[in-house]
């Protein structure tokens, strides 16, 4: 049974870690390490995915039979689970997010990642990624549980469109997964007046007709998933006033409504009191 390697610490290196909501990071500075064995991984290890980002210096890792170099501003994500030997040929710096694994496997991907991930991207787009990466992560001292948690993910998101890039778009997806990504672009788009099926479908590379036939599978529809949505977040908004709208007019623009006359129409069938009340009692 081959054993996993890792760098031994040094004098010369610090590591600090906390956590995001479920995202755990470390933030290591870390001088020249040669790889050594370590024969007793923790078996948790295997629930998760390490996701890195090199922000200076270099990693090499090899796995199987290749080795790979990650210079400053590259990103990778590797699964402990298999074999592999990392080593830091000089001073370096990385971050890197532990992530559950059954927080991938609820975006549709498999329980391994079947080796090691980069992402071959634009030098623009990957430096753009890993700056959001980096300023995300550096937030150490958040009191606020709830938005530590909303911030981790924010860095599940992240790394779930990294990985996607990577790999090959050729491949087929599961129904898990476009449904997952299906809701996901929905939710994210809510204002538009224009989401229906072809514009999801578009944005997923797959036809209105195979994505209505997937939300079928569920029992729903595209556009009643939509409508759902949208008033549930519209309920939110009213509720908490998590909103910079301060009329239902306002509230029913930001989530994808034409006119406030429907909005409160769907709004009290599916409630039982106007939007105005909600609105009105969050205030009192």
């Amino acid at each position: 049974m081959p054993f996993k390697t890792y760098p031994q610490p040094s004098r010369d290196s610090s590591a600090a870690g906390w956590t995001l909501g479920p995202i755990g990071i470390i933030r290591s500075d870390l001088a020249a390490l040669e790889p050594s064995p370590v024969e007793d991984i923790d078996p948790g290890q295997g629930d998760c995915v390490y996701f890195k980002l090199i922000t200076s210096g270099y990693v090499l890792v090899e796995q199987g039979s290749r080795l790979h170099r990650f210079d400053a501003g590259s990103m990778f994500a590797l699964d402990p689970a298999e074999a592999f030997i990392e080593s830091v040929p000089e001073q370096s710096s990385i971050i890197a997010l532990r992530i559950p694994k059954h927080l991938l496997q609820a975006r549709g991907w498999k329980s391994s990642l079947g080796g090691l991930i980069s992402p071959d991207m634009h030098p623009s787009d990957a430096a753009a990624i890993g700056d959001l990466v980096a300023c995300i992560a550096n937030q150490s001292n958040l009191p606020n549980p709830d938005m530590r948690s909303w911030l981790g993910d924010q860095l599940l998101h992240i790394v779930d469109v990294v990985l996607a890039a990577a790999r090959n778009l050729s491949a087929r997806r599961s129904p898990k997964e476009l449904i997952f990504r299906a809701k996901s672009h929905i939710r994210q788009n809510l204002g538009q007046e224009d989401l229906d099926a072809s514009s999801v479908g578009a944005a997923l590379n797959i036809s209105a007709k195979h994505l209505q036939r997937l939300f079928r599978s569920q029992g729903t529809s595209v556009m009643r998933h939509v409508w759902q949505v949208r008033l549930e977040h519209a309920h939110t908004l009213l509720r908490t006033g998590a909103s910079d709208a301060t009329s239902v007019q306002g509230i029913a623009w930001q989530c994808g409504f034409s006119t406030a006359a429907h909005f409160s129409r769907v709004f009290k069938q599916r409630f039982g009191v106007s939007p105005r009340s909600v609105m009105l009692a969050s205030a009192a």
